[in-house]
């Protein structure tokens, strides 16, 4: 009997920010699996369920562990923070499982991401068109970050940063900033968002010249503005152009 595996986004962290789609998956597993931070959130939350964890890199050994389990029947679930399918564990896991012939039974869950939990701390600032990069060269060689770093802020494109700033890659978000201000005006609003919906949430809004790369680390997220993006009442939000069509002060 083949089993299945449940990839769920679990949200930030918060019990109240995890989708009920991903609670009632996560109850019907027999194991869950996931990096050591994340099942720290659930070992409560799931009593009846066995629990492996492991550190940071471990995820091809976290989707191998899975697919073994499911392949001997067993229901398994396996954790990201945020969305699973965002910078997670699901693609390893579809890959792993195409490269073995797998025939596991897998669904996946989605979860509120980083971004969405970071832009409603900070107020709207995604509210027009909007990019993701990850500053981790790990996987993802620098020079290719780099240019698309470049092709987001010449295109004025409100830019989300994933895993801005880590041990292996503390400079590259530097990097990244100093070629912003190349094409933006360096008061443009950036919003720094660490541990949103856990414990030692911190929300600084700020500006492209002013942003402090000591502040940042790999729970935290940035997301920088562009032209249309303004400041009002300690809240960041991004004009989608319905001023030019309508009159919104009325």
């Amino acid at each position: 009997m083949i089993g299945t595996i449940y990839i769920a986004g679990i949200g930030p962290g918060d019990p109240d920010h995890m989708t009920p789609a991903a609670e009632k998956a996560l109850s019907s597993c027999e194991v869950i699996i996931g990096f050591t931070l994340y099942i720290s959130f659930l070992r409560d939350r799931f009593p009846n369920a066995k629990f492996e964890s492991s550190g940071m890199t471990n995820e091809l050994a976290r989707a191998r562990r899975a697919i073994e389990l499911a392949e001997g029947g067993i229901t398994v679930g396996l954790v990201s923070s945020g969305d699973a399918g965002i910078y997670g564990i699901a693609a390893p896991v579809l890959e792993m499982a195409e490269r073995r012939k797998s025939e596991v039974k897998i669904e996946i869950i989605p979860g509120i991401s980083a971004l969405s939990s970071a832009a409603s701390l900070l107020g709207s600032p995604l509210t027009n068109d909007f990019a993701v990069i990850s500053m981790s060269d790990l996987l993802t060689p620098l020079d290719t970050i780099m240019k698309r770093v470049e092709a987001f802020a010449k295109a004025d494109i409100v830019t989300v940063i994933y895993n801005p700033r880590g041990s292996r890659f503390p400079d590259n978000i530097r990097k990244a900033v100093d070629i912003f201000l190349r094409y933006r005006n360096p008061e443009t609003a950036v919003g720094i968002v660490r541990n949103a919906y856990r414990e030692r949430q911190s929300v600084t809004i700020t500006t492209l010249s002013n942003l402090n790369i000591e502040d940042i680390d790999m729970l935290t997220t940035v997301i920088i503005g562009n032209s249309e993006t303004f400041v009002y009442r300690n809240m960041m939000a991004t004009r989608r152009g319905y001023g030019r069509k309508y009159a919104i002060d009325r």
